[in-house]
Order: C-alpha cells, then structure tokens, then sequence
C-alpha cells in the first residue's frame, strides 16, 4: 500500500494523445488527467507495485476475491440478500437498518441497499465482527422492505441474479489463464 490516496491509469499510446495538451510555460506536453502532477504519489504507487511483484499482487486478488465470497455466503446464512459478482471483490447487500452500524463500517448506500468493498487488509476475523454486529442489528431493527418494485433491493433479491437465497455462483478465477 501506500500512505496516500494515488491511483494509475494505463492505456494505449494513440488514446493518451486524445487527452495531450500543450503547455506553452513549461515548453513540454502534458498528458496527466487534469494536469496533476504530484510525483510523489506515483513514486509511492510505482516502489509498492515493484516491491509486491506481480505474485504479490496475484496473491492480494485472490485474498480479496475468497474474502468476498466468505463475506457473502455469512451474509447470506443471516438469511439476507447478498450478492457478489464472478471476479469482483463488492459484496452488495441489503441496507442494514441502523444508520449508526452503517456509519460504524462506513457503508456505501444506494437507497435500500449498500455495499462494501474487500480490500487486502480485511481478515476474515473482521468479517466475523461485521457479521456479528449486523445480525444484532438484523434482530434488533428489523429488515428494509422494497421501497419499490425496482428499488435497488428489488433487483437484489430478483431471479435475474440466480434466483434462490441470492448467493450467485463464483468461476473458478484462481485456474484460469
């Protein structure tokens, strides 16, 4: 990781001269995203990449890709509708009820679902707290009704997604070449 917010974006050369811009003042071209030109970050960004490798890497997708599957399939034996698509590590659930849990966990909320994204340093022991917590508040408020009949959690909970307790099938991305 790295002690800041950075990200890269990698594309073909003829595309990045779609974004190129002449700059008269520095007698050069800039093809960042929106002139940004913090080094610091991308050297941070670029040491962490190198230090990791690419089976550094590898073995951090697929920690998130089995830790999102695990938080799915705990989600879903609450009884909760829960989904998480092949090759991603966003597990989408049901709303919890008690804005003070979804503030707790930080939550990202769209009407009557939310979703969380698993990233490398979430153990399984934080699942089992999350999970811990959120049947409490299961128990203790009640669950989120459709607010509509193609409300978010209408969808959720639809056939469209395999149907059945929501637990939709995951490929087999660690084999795959």
């Amino acid at each position: 990781g790295c002690p800041m917010p950075c990200g890269v974006t990698i594309s073909r050369k003829e595309h990045v001269k779609n974004v190129e811009e002449r700059i008269d003042y520095l007698n050069s071209v800039d093809t960042t995203i929106m002139g940004s030109r913090n080094g610091q970050t991308a050297l941070y960004l670029w040491y962490s990449l190198r230090k990791k490798g690419i089976e550094g890497i590898k073995q951090d997708v697929i920690h998130c890709m089995d830790t999102a599957r695990y938080l799915r399939d705990e989600i879903s034996n609450l009884g909760l509708a829960c989904r998480v698509n092949d090759l991603s590590s966003t597990v989408v659930l049901e709303r919890p009820t008690d804005e003070t849990f979804v503030k707790r966990w930080q939550l990202a909320c769209e009407e009557d679902i939310a979703h969380v994204v698993v990233m490398p340093n979430i153990t399984r022991d934080k699942i089992d707290q999350f999970v811990l917590e959120l049947n409490e508040v299961k128990e203790k408020f009640g669950r989120w009704k459709p607010k509509r009949s193609d409300s978010p959690l209408s969808k959720l909970s639809s056939s469209s997604w395999g149907g059945g307790v929501c637990v939709a099938p995951v490929g087999d991305f660690k084999n795959a070449k």
